[in-house]
């Protein structure tokens, strides 16, 4: 017996772990007392299940006559391997698309793969952010110089969770709400549709129109601007556009704000004075992306945060340094820059730095061939099938690639129509190397997950693989590590910590000491005009609005009123169940008891208008498509908005969005939410 201090990479909080074993098995898994976050989740709890599952993939597959065939690694990735050359000598290397999923978007498999991409000469490179949670350090980025996080401390006064849900997306969160609302009394605030795990604990929520969140902003800014609430020495010495933001605002009263939003002009000022305060911490989430105003929602609330003085404050939210580190990427290689997503270069630079992060226009790429044809895809952790939006367009458009390579734990959507599936080990049978290992805190603290177990079957660490696949091609001497030690160390250098340090500390080690008000003494280095940029020239150069603009969907019953008889209700898509983590794990019984189906959550007055009940099989149905799904019917939603989660494959919600319209023109990020739909009996 033994036990294992090590980290999760499951999701993105990294929560320390003692694993236990017996018999090079995983019996149990506690939270790790060194490290700061340490109330682990069901995923955790269950990971005996998963990581020992019969549903593994043990042995690299290749498919011969529509069938998937057990092969080894040497064929495999040589089928790979010759597949790749053939499209780059007749497309070039632009041709091939990577793509990593959440799983491994901070991970060493993560960094290798830009390696590979970027040997091979691909400047493209996809993640699961390129649809998700970028889109707020990017729009942070352009606004305060850098991504800043919310803190839970004594200093809080008021903390607001804005389009998210902690208690269930992020559950050790939930202490630290209650801590703060019980222990200190502190006001907690959720803006939201549904009536969440969180929002039940709130002081105030308000169940706001989908898709008008910049609105709602935008009025809590004339407020705090008109009866002078904001920190005048703040605005004053670091701002730029204070004067151009009072004028702009000026059009969302109280009244002209619930007009658009649902949200009662009496709320909207009880909120905007409760977030007037020193000790504002704003929670965001996925909820404020995709949408064609999320980028604006997303600069509104940074400027909220700033004239109130809460952008690196005590209780507000606050940087924590870059860690210093070498990347593997290798971007003198690239044959030329232009990436997928070229046309949102805020995103491509700030998200992807020289390697274009982005695959927001991949499928219509992948269909036109313009501006360059994309004849390779290959997806390590990343069930896209699931995950892109416009099932139905995205099944033609992989009509014209030519190789599709997977690197999973498990079968999926994705691995079954792979030409090839590599089989990877967990995050338990490899060491990993993590970077913001704080839980969604603002410390400074780099962690390192230690091997548990050696990998099962034939699987290996995805590191690994890209780098085989590398020497494979006849690039070994970019690939001259013999071990997950050597990459580290040669990543570690420039910080001066080492491999060993992190070996010796479980808990993680912290790089930079914490610290409060920087920017008194540097200012905002990474804006232009080193201050906070409530107007951004920048932004205006690009052909962007320079202040936070709303914009109504345009698909939405003010904007289609038409449109609005025939799909009455307001689809909103993504939100996470308890246990899941996107299509991951909805076959492991511990995790699945907690929602073992899909549903769709309609309010009972909605429901018994339509003749619908608890359980009944209905049709949502959107302009861009259908599907069969059970109803979920209660209080929980607003009567008007109807929600579905995303990653079940029995109920695959993207049949019914789409990846081109209203989409964010900052960002490129799709419209997930919200879409005119209609619900009626199946």
């Amino acid at each position: 017996m033994e036990v294992v201090k090590t980290i999760c990479t499951v999701g993105t909080l990294f929560c320390g772990l003692d694993v236990r074993t017996e018999n090079g098995k995983i019996v149990e898994v506690h939270g790790m007392e060194e490290h700061p976050v340490n109330q682990i989740c069901v995923k955790a709890k269950a990971m005996p299940e998963w990581v020992h599952s019969e549903r593994r993939l043990l042995n690299p597959l290749i498919k011969t006559n529509g069938k998937h065939k057990e092969a080894s690694w040497d064929e495999a990735l040589g089928f790979i391997a010759d597949k790749l050359s053939d499209i780059k000598k007749k497309y070039g290397a632009r041709a091939f698309l990577p793509n990593v999923g959440n799983g491994s978007i901070w991970g060493l498999g993560s960094f290798m793969a830009k390696r590979f991409a970027s040997v091979y000469g691909s400047p493209n490179f996809g993640s699961g952010g390129c649809m998700c949670f970028v889109a707020r350090p990017v729009c942070n980025a352009l606004t305060i110089g850098a991504h800043i996080v919310p803190t839970f401390n004594v200093d809080n006064n008021c903390i607001v969770v804005w389009g998210a849900n902690p208690v269930n997306s992020f559950p050790p969160l939930k202490g630290d709400l209650i801590s703060a609302m019980k222990g200190r009394g502190t006001k907690l605030i959720v803006i939201d549709p549904r009536a969440t795990e969180t929002a039940k604990m709130a002081d105030i929520h308000v169940q706001i129109r989908p898709g008008t969140d910049c609105a709602l902003a935008l009025g809590l800014l004339n407020i705090m601007i008109e009866e002078e609430l904001y920190d005048a020495d703040f605005v004053k010495n670091w701002t730029v556009g204070f004067d151009e933001l009072r004028t702009h605002v000026k059009e969302f009263t109280p009244e002209k704000v619930e007009e658009i939003t649902w949200v009662p002009a009496k709320t909207v000022k009880e909120i905007a004075h409760m977030m007037a305060t020193k000790g504002l911490s704003i929670v965001t989430g996925v909820g404020l992306d995709n949408c064609v105003s999320g980028s604006q929602t997303i600069r509104s609330i940074a400027i909220i945060n700033a004239i109130t003085g809460n952008v690196d404050a005590p209780g507000g939210s606050c940087f924590y340094p870059r860690f210093p580190m070498k990347l593997l990427a290798v971007p003198e290689r690239y044959e030329e820059k232009q990436s997928v997503g070229f046309k949102y270069p805020f995103f491509s630079r700030i998200a992807g730095g020289t390697e274009g992060e982005s695959i927001v226009d991949a499928t219509e790429q992948i269909i036109t061939e313009k501006p360059y044809p994309i004849k390779a895809l290959a997806f390590q952790g990343y069930n896209f099938i699931l995950a892109w939006p416009n099932t139905n367009k995205v099944k033609e458009a992989l009509k014209n690639i030519e190789l599709l390579f997977a690197l999973d734990i498990f079968p999926n959507e994705t691995t079954e129509i792979a030409d090839v599936v590599l089989p990877s080990a967990s995050c338990l049978e490899r060491e990993e190397i993590i970077l913001n290992a704080s839980g969604g805190r603002s410390t400074a603290l780099i962690t390192k997950g230690k091997k548990v177990i050696e990998p099962i079957g034939n699987s290996q660490p995805d590191w690994k693989t890209w780098m085989d696949l590398g020497k494979k091609m006849g690039y070994g001497e970019y690939f001259t590590w013999k071990n997950e030690k050597e990459i580290m160390e040669y990543m570690l250098e420039p910080s001066g910590i080492t491999y060993e340090q992190l070996d010796k500390n479980p808990g993680g080690v912290h790089y930079a000491p914490k610290a409060f008000k920087k920017y008194q003494k540097n200012g905002f280095p990474a804006t232009p005009s080193h201050k906070v940029e409530i107007y951004s020239q920048q932004m205006k150069n690009m052909g962007y609005d320079p202040l936070p603009t709303y914009h109504e969907p345009a698909e939405s019953p003010i904007s289609r009123p038409d449109l609005a008889k025939q799909y009455p209700l307001m689809l909103i898509t993504g939100a996470k169940a308890p246990g899941y983590q996107n299509s991951r794990f909805h076959d492991i019984p511990r995790i699945k008891q907690y929602m073992p189906e899909a549903l769709v959550s309609i309010h009972s007055k909605t429901a018994g208008e339509l003749g619908i009940a608890d359980g009944d099989m209905v049709k949502v149905e959107t302009q861009n498509g259908a599907i069969n799904i059970k109803a979920g019917v209660s209080e929980d939603i607003h009567p008007r908005v109807v929600s579905i989660g995303q990653g079940w494959s029995e109920a695959n919600v993207n049949f019914l969005t789409d990846d081109m319209k209203d989409r964010d023109p900052v960002t490129g990020y799709p419209n997930f939410r919200p879409l005119p739909c209609k619900v009626a009996k199946a």
